[in-house]
């Protein structure tokens, strides 16, 4: 289920189109499309995965340029 609050979509310059949806049982405030696709299970850990793996590497490529 995706909620949101009339205020928010009205608050937010993008509107509907915005960070202003929320999936129960989720903490963070989402565009639509990202409140909808929202994965659980594996999904969700695969998409997690990847996303810390990307961090990670962000992070190894700062260092090296930085030195």
């Amino acid at each position: 289920m995706v909620v949101t609050e009339l205020e928010r979509i009205t608050a937010d310059p993008a509107g509907a189109a915005g960070r202003v949806w929320r999936r129960l049982g989720r903490d963070e405030w989402q565009t639509l499309p990202e409140a909808l696709d929202n994965p659980d299970g594996e999904r969700l850990y695969q998409v997690q995965l990847r996303e810390a793996r990307r961090r990670q590497a962000q992070r190894e490529a700062a260092h090296r340029e930085a030195q």
